[in-house]
Protein backbone atom coordinates (compact mmCIF):
# COMPACT_ATOMS: atom_id res chain seq x y z
CA UNK A 1 0.00 0.00 0.00
CA UNK A 2 1.22 3.40 -1.16
CA UNK A 3 0.56 6.14 1.57
CA UNK A 4 0.59 9.35 -0.31
CA UNK A 5 -0.29 12.75 1.30
CA UNK A 6 3.36 12.45 3.40
CA UNK A 7 6.50 14.41 2.52
CA UNK A 8 8.18 12.82 -0.88
CA UNK A 9 11.12 13.62 -1.96
CA UNK A 10 11.27 16.03 -5.16
CA UNK A 11 12.62 13.07 -7.46
CA UNK A 12 10.26 10.02 -6.23
CA UNK A 13 6.87 11.78 -6.03
CA UNK A 14 3.90 9.51 -5.49
CA UNK A 15 3.64 10.31 -9.39
CA UNK A 16 6.56 8.64 -10.60
CA UNK A 17 6.18 5.43 -8.21
CA UNK A 18 2.96 4.55 -9.65
CA UNK A 19 4.26 5.49 -13.34
CA UNK A 20 7.08 3.05 -12.56
CA UNK A 21 5.51 0.35 -10.02
CA UNK A 22 1.82 0.80 -10.69
CA UNK A 23 1.10 -3.45 -11.20
CA UNK A 24 2.88 -3.76 -7.69
CA UNK A 25 0.23 -1.55 -5.69
CA UNK A 26 -2.59 -3.18 -4.74
CA UNK A 27 -3.79 0.26 -2.70
CA UNK A 28 -3.69 3.64 -1.74
CA UNK A 29 -3.84 4.86 1.66
CA UNK A 30 -5.07 8.96 0.84
CA UNK A 31 -4.35 11.89 3.17
CA UNK A 32 -3.54 15.49 2.76
CA UNK A 33 -0.74 17.43 4.60
CA UNK A 34 0.94 20.72 5.03
CA UNK A 35 5.06 20.19 6.01
CA UNK A 36 4.04 16.76 7.68
CA UNK A 37 0.86 17.56 9.35
CA UNK A 38 -2.70 16.20 8.34
CA UNK A 39 -4.84 18.97 7.19
CA UNK A 40 -8.56 18.17 5.48
CA UNK A 41 -8.46 17.01 1.67
CA UNK A 42 -7.86 19.99 -0.48
CA UNK A 43 -6.53 22.29 2.27
CA UNK A 44 -2.75 20.76 2.05
CA UNK A 45 -0.01 20.56 -0.63
CA UNK A 46 -0.99 16.87 -1.97
CA UNK A 47 -1.79 17.03 -5.93
CA UNK A 48 -5.08 14.29 -5.85
CA UNK A 49 -5.78 15.36 -9.40
CA UNK A 50 -1.84 14.11 -10.39
CA UNK A 51 -2.47 11.25 -8.62
CA UNK A 52 -5.96 10.72 -10.67
CA UNK A 53 -4.47 11.31 -14.15
CA UNK A 54 -1.28 9.04 -13.39
CA UNK A 55 -4.23 5.73 -11.68
CA UNK A 56 -5.60 6.45 -15.40
CA UNK A 57 -2.64 6.27 -17.78
CA UNK A 58 -1.50 3.23 -16.09
CA UNK A 59 -5.05 1.86 -15.82
CA UNK A 60 -4.23 1.39 -12.24
CA UNK A 61 -7.46 -0.59 -10.41
CA UNK A 62 -7.64 -0.83 -6.62
CA UNK A 63 -8.53 0.03 -3.11
CA UNK A 64 -8.27 4.09 -2.55
CA UNK A 65 -8.49 4.54 1.25
CA UNK A 66 -9.13 8.28 2.75
CA UNK A 67 -7.36 8.86 5.79
CA UNK A 68 -9.52 11.12 7.88
CA UNK A 69 -9.02 11.60 11.99
CA UNK A 70 -11.02 12.65 14.40
CA UNK A 71 -11.31 16.78 14.76
CA UNK A 72 -13.55 18.10 17.51
CA UNK A 73 -14.65 20.70 15.54
CA UNK A 74 -16.54 18.76 12.63
CA UNK A 75 -18.49 15.63 13.24
CA UNK A 76 -16.88 12.32 11.78
CA UNK A 77 -19.30 11.26 9.26
CA UNK A 78 -19.22 15.10 7.81
CA UNK A 79 -15.09 15.09 8.00
CA UNK A 80 -15.08 11.52 6.01
CA UNK A 81 -18.27 12.63 3.51
CA UNK A 82 -16.25 15.94 2.27
CA UNK A 83 -12.62 13.99 2.32
CA UNK A 84 -14.47 11.29 0.04
CA UNK A 85 -16.12 13.85 -2.68
CA UNK A 86 -13.23 15.98 -2.56
CA UNK A 87 -11.15 12.40 -3.60
CA UNK A 88 -13.62 11.64 -6.20
CA UNK A 89 -13.62 15.39 -7.40
CA UNK A 90 -10.27 15.29 -7.73
CA UNK A 91 -9.02 11.84 -9.19
CA UNK A 92 -12.54 11.28 -11.42
CA UNK A 93 -12.72 8.23 -9.65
Amino acid sequence: MLDVGNPFPPDFTPAKIVRRYAARIPAFHLRDSIAGKEVLSGAGEFDFAELGRVLAETDWAGWLIVEVNRNPQIPSRKMTETARDFVRKQMKR
